[in-house]
C-alpha cells in the first residue's frame, strides 16, 4: 500500500482504494416511499470545509446492504462495515477509516450524527442523488495498450503517440501518491488522460501506467519508493525502444516528481518535468501540508499546534523504525500517548504503519535533485494545500544551483492543475474539469519546449 495524503479531520484520508458494496442505481430509481431504500444526499459541514456524501441503501434477500460515496473525494464508496436499520432509525459504521453514523429517518428526510475521531457533526440526508454534470470526454487518437513484464509484477500501460510519422519526444507519466490508474480517475475526471492529450497535441508522446495492483497491472504493492524508480526507469526503456521516439524523460505528479530523481540515475532520462514536486523531505512537507489544509477549513492556532504535537509522535516512531518494518503498534501507541482519541489513533496506525511509509520518511528528494545533472522544469500550483508551492519551489532551486532548471508558480489553480479559489480537497472532485485548460496548455508548452532544447531539436 502507498501513501495517501495526510488525512487528520478529513474522510478520504483513510480511504486506500475503493471499497465496492452495492451499484449505485441511477436517479430516480429504487427509491420507494415511507422506507429507507434509494439514494440519498448530505453535506458534511467541517468548520469551513463541506463535503458531499450519497448515501445507497437496499434492502434484499440477505438484509439490508449499505454504501456510503464521498463525492468531493473522488467519489470513493465505502462499504459498510454494520449497518442497522429497525423502525425509522438506522445506525452504520465504516472501519477504517473508523467513521459511525446514527440517524432517524422522517418521510424523506433522515436526521442524524456524523463522528470520525475528533469529529462530531450533524448530517441531514434528504431522499435522490446529487445532480451530476456530464463526464468530460477525452480523445483517444493514437492510442495503443502497453504491457511491461518487470520480475513478478506486470504494468499495463496506454502508449499515446503525437500526430504525425516524425520521432520526436516522448514522456513516462507517474502519478502521484496513493495507487492510482494510468488515467489518473478521479470520480468522472481522468487527469492525466488530459495531460496525455495535450502533450500528444504539442508533438509529445507519453507513456502512462496502472500503479502495481491497480487495473489491469499486477504483482506485490511496492515496499520502498525505490520500488517505483525501478518501475519509471523500465518503462522510460519501453518507451525509448519505440520507432517514434527520439528522446525520452519524465513528467511527474507529486510524489511522481520524486520518483521521477530517484529513478534518474539508472534511466538516464533526457528532461524531468515536476509537476507539483515534493522537493522536500516528508516531514517537512507534512508539516506544511497539515498546517494549510487545517488553516483552510478555518482551524485555529490551538488546532494547528494540537495536530503538529500528533505528528512529532508519528514522526519520532518513523525515526527509529528499521527498514521493512509494520509500525502500526507503535504508531498507534504513540498518537494515543500524545492525546489521540482511540479512533484517530488507529485509523491514524493502519494508514501509515505499512513500510512503503517508513522507507519514504528515508529518502531525500533535494539530493535526488541535486545528482541529476539534466534540465528540470517545475511546475507548481498558487493555491496548492498538498505541496505548497513557495517552500517546495524554492528547495527545488536551491538544491539544483547551477543546474538547468525552470520554476514555474501557475495562477488560481490547485495540487490537480484545476481552477479554484481556495484550494480545499473537497473541490477536487466537485470540478468539471480534470484539468485548468490555460494550466493544460501551459504545461504541454513548457514540456515541448524542455524536450525540443535537452533533445536537440
Amino acid at each position: 500500500m502507498r501513501l495517501t495524503v495526510l488525512a487528520i479531520l478529513i474522510l478520504i484520508l483513510a480511504a486506500c482504494g475503493p471499497q465496492t458494496a452495492v451499484e449505485v442505481p441511477p436517479s430516480g430509481e429504487m427509491e420507494t416511499a415511507g422506507s429507507f431504500d434509494g439514494a440519498w444526499r448530505g453535506t458534511l459541514q467541517i468548520g469551513a470545509q463541506s463535503l458531499r456524501l450519497e448515501l445507497v441503501l437496499e434492502q434484499g434477500e440477505d438484509g439490508w446492504q449499505g454504501a456510503l460515496i464521498s463525492l468531493d473525494q473522488g467519489a470513493a464508496e465505502l462499504a459498510m462495515t454494520t449497518l442497522a436499520i429497525e423502525d425509522d432509525a438506522i445506525r452504520f459504521a465504516i472501519d477504517p477509516p473508523g467513521l459511525a453514523y446514527d440517524g432517524v429517518r422522517e418521510g424523506d428526510v433522515i436526521e442524524g450524527r456524523f463522528r470520525q475521531g475528533p469529529v462530531d457533526a450533524d448530517l441531514n440526508f434528504e431522499r435522490g442523488h446529487f445532480e451530476r454534470a456530464a463526464p468530460p470526454q477525452y480523445d483517444v487518437e493514437g492510442e495503443t495498450p502497453v504491457t511491461l513484464e518487470i520480475g513478478e509484477v506486470t504494468l499495463a500501460g496506454t502508449l499515446r503517440l503525437a500526430p504525425g510519422e516524425a520521432a520526436g519526444p516522448g514522456v513516462v507519466i507517474l502519478s502521484g501518491s496513493g495507487p492510482q490508474d494510468r488515467d489518473g480517475t478521479f470520480g468522472e475526471l481522468r487527469l492525466y488522460a488530459a495531460l496525455a492529450g495535450a502533450l500528444a497535441a504539442r508533438g509529445v508522446s507519453s507513456l502512462r501506467l496502472d500503479d502495481r495492483g491497480v487495473g489491469a497491472s499486477t504483482g506485490p504493492a511496492a515496499q520502498a519508493p525505490s520500488d517505483l524508480a525501478d518501475d519509471a526507469g523500465a518503462a522510460l526503456a519501453r518507451l525509448s525502444r519505440e520507432p517514434r521516439i527520439a528522446c525520452a524523460g519524465f513528467a511527474g505528479h507529486s510524489e511522481g516528481a520524486q520518483i521521477a530523481l530517484l529513478a534518474a540515475p539508472g534511466a538516464q532520462p533526457d528532461f524531468i518535468v515536476s509537476l507539483a514536486g515534493m522537493h522536500m523531505s516528508m516531514e517537512e512537507t507534512l508539516f506544511d501540508q497539515a498546517e494549510a489544509l487545517i488553516r483552510a477549513s478555518g482551524g485555529t492556532d490551538a488546532q494547528v499546534a494540537g495536530n503538529r504535537r500528533l505528528q512529532e509522535a508519528m514522526f519520532a516512531v518513523f525515526r527509529e523504525a528499521q527498514p521493512g518494518a509494520h509500525v502500526g503498534d507503535a504508531l498507534e501507541r504513540a498518537l494515543l500517548d500524545a492525546g489521540a482519541p482511540q479512533g484517530l489513533a488507529r485509523q491514524q496506525a493502519q494508514i501509515w504503519g505499512q513500510p512503503y511509509a517508513v522507507a519514504s520518511f528515508t529518502e531525500d528528494p533535494a539530493a535526488a535533485a541535486a545528482r541529476y545533472s539534466g534540465p528540470v522544469l517545475g511546475v507548481f500550483a498558487e493555491h496548492d494545500l498538498q505541496v505548497l508551492p513557495g517552500p517546495q519551489s524554492r528547495a527545488l532551486l536551491a538544491a539544483r544551483e547551477g543546474l538547468a532548471t525552470e520554476v514555474v508558480i501557475l495562477d488560481g489553480v490547485n495540487h490537480l492543475f484545476q481552477e479554484t479559489e481556495t484550494g480545499q480537497l473537497s473541490e477536487y472532485g466537485s470540478a468539471r474539469h480534470p484539468v485548468s485548460q490555460a494550466a493544460l496548455e501551459m504545461i504541454a508548452e513548457r514540456t515541448a519546449a524542455l524536450a525540443a532544447q535537452a533533445c536537440g531539436g
